[in-house]
């Protein structure tokens, strides 16, 4: 099941260092240009029947550009394959709807074939790659 928190920082422990521990992975690997996640980044997420988080896919409304910006999308290596993140980008898409918002603005690096095909899979336009 698919949750959400308006804030990052007011996440549970456990989705919290799970969303750090994911976007250190993905700067160590040199896929994120991103420095730092903000605490009022909102998050949808799923969690294992033990409460491990397993999925995060974080963001941030731009209200001047009536836009969502993707931070991060992440799902555990033991739990890929299993459509959770077609899960979390449809719960977005349908929050974007909700709040009228106009586009969905994301990046992959170059290098990150894997996020390039769930991206593809997705139907997701990719709006720039990063280098």
């Amino acid at each position: 099941m698919i949750e959400y928190s308006e804030r990052l920082s007011d996440c549970s422990h456990p989705v919290l260092v799970f969303c750090v521990k994911a976007h250190a992975e993905l700067l160590e690997k040199g896929f994120s240009d991103i420095p730092v996640l903000e605490a009022d980044n909102e998050v949808l997420y799923e969690t294992s029947s033990s409460g491990d988080a397993i999925a995060a896919l974080v963001f941030f409304e731009d209200a001047q550009e009536n836009i969502f910006w993707t931070q991060i999308s992440y799902v555990h290596p033991d739990w890929r394959g299993k459509k959770l993140m077609r899960a979390l980008w449809d719960e977005l898409v349908t929050r974007a709807h909700q709040r009228d918002i106009r586009r969905i603005v994301g990046g992959c690096h170059k290098d990150n074939f894997d996020m390039q095909l769930v991206n593809e899979k997705l139907g997701r336009r990719l709006n720039w790659l990063l280098y």
